[in-house]
């Protein structure tokens, strides 16, 4: 039987079809091609910058920090939690709602142009639109809500450190009075009912404010808040970026065409 040398024979196609000297050998005889391809599409790309519109950007930073003499000692985790808190008020749905409405846009597309992003102890709000003007309205608007925002939060957490002191005092009072009598007034109170009416009266005022505060501790800080937003700017334009990608892709064009021409080719 006739041995069968299939194998001698794909090596010598797959040799003939992958040959690294030959390949570098026509891409250097027809260098023109490459060249051309590298130019005309980094003109191409250079031409796609001046069609896409530009992107603008306005915004406002808000400073903030900790208060350890109003908070204690915190973790690094507890202190992350404390700001990010702060940021989320900041930039909560309802706020966003209501730039959608200044806007008169849906909610989800002005709600993909918000940015809040913290940078240590800076809150960086901005506003990304190919408009300039409304980049520079929603901030303004933005900053509106932030500063009433601002306001309102340290009031509600000042106001829930006060009633949660109240009522550590009253706690702490009718543990050292379990011992009197029923018919002596309680912590200055008439009553037992009375000081326990108030109890509860001053837990569901404690958990209002702490609601209305969102988790944003009294101890939390801000610096000084600009009273108008950065004037819009442009921030995403990248001609070079748009210019190298095309030349790259006319560069890769240019070899496959310079490789496909048959070796006897002279360009």
């Amino acid at each position: 039987m006739a041995k069968k040398k299939p194998l001698p024979a794909r090596k010598a196609m797959l040799s003939a079809s992958f040959e690294p000297l030959s390949l570098l050998e026509r891409s250097l005889r027809n260098w023109w091609m490459i060249a051309l391809g590298f130019l005309l599409g980094g003109v191409l790309g250079s031409l796609t910058w001046t069609v896409l519109p530009p992107v603008y950007e306005s915004g406002f930073a808000i400073p903030s920090s900790i208060d350890f003499t109003i908070t204690g000692e915190l973790t690094q985790m507890e202190e992350d939690l404390a700001m990010e808190a702060a940021g989320a008020a900041l930039s909560k749905p309802a706020i966003k709602e209501k730039l959608a409405a200044t806007a008169g846009l849906p909610f989800a597309e002005v709600n993909a142009m918000l940015r809040a992003e913290r940078r240590i102890g800076t809150w960086i709000m901005t506003v990304r639109s190919p408009d300039a003007a409304l980049a520079e309205l929603l901030a303004g608007e933005w900053l509106v809500h932030a500063h009433s925002e601002i306001a309102a939060l340290r009031t509600h957490a000042v106001a829930a450190d006060a009633l949660s002191r109240r009522l550590s005092s009253l706690e702490d009072c009718l543990a050292h009075a379990s011992a009197a009598e029923p018919s002596q007034a309680l912590c200055g109170f008439a009553d037992t009912q009375s000081f326990f009416s108030e109890l509860k009266t001053l837990t569901g005022k404690l958990n209002e404010e702490k609601a209305l505060s969102q988790g944003v501790s009294s101890g939390v800080v801000f610096g000084e808040i600009p009273s108008q937003p950065d004037p819009a700017r442009i921030v995403i334009r990248q001609r070079g970026l748009l210019t190298l990608a095309g030349a790259l892709i006319g560069l890769l064009a240019g070899i496959a065409m310079a490789l496909s021409l048959p070796r006897n080719s002279h360009g």
